[in-house]
């Protein structure tokens, strides 16, 4: 029973956050597409080293949804856990993971910001 409520309030809260996000971004999400997009057109003034760090953002901001979403779930299990230990040390376990997961993020984004803007300063092809 309380699985399934669990399962329920997920799923209602994963969709209800990936339906609403768009809404709340507006125009900051069609602007990336058309930042990517303009990129291909011929005679485009962007340089290769921005493409890819405009990438590296797109991709490094999806992963930190994926540690939000993480933090969520394990929270959820905690507090539905009972009192059953073997649950919650399955949800500490999982928001331990999101933590480290979260440090890896930041640091892949410190590294590669470091990169970019040394080979924009360099001017570096």
């Amino acid at each position: 029973m309380i699985k399934s409520v669990f399962k329920k309030i997920v799923l209602i809260s994963l969709l209800s956050f990936f339906l609403v996000s768009p809404v709340w971004a507006g125009a900051n999400v069609f602007s990336l597409v058309d930042k990517v997009g303009s990129g291909a057109e011929y005679g485009a003034s962007k340089e290769p080293e921005e493409v890819v760090a405009m990438v590296i953002q797109a991709v490094l901001g999806f992963l930190g949804i994926i540690f939000v979403v993480l933090m969520i779930i394990g929270g959820i299990q905690w507090m539905t856990a009972e009192g059953n230990e073997e649950s919650v040390k399955k949800a500490k376990n999982r928001i331990k993971n999101a933590v480290i997961g979260l440090v890896i993020v930041v640091l892949s984004y410190a590294i590669s910001v470091f990169v970019i803007s040394t080979l924009l300063k360099n001017n570096i092809k």
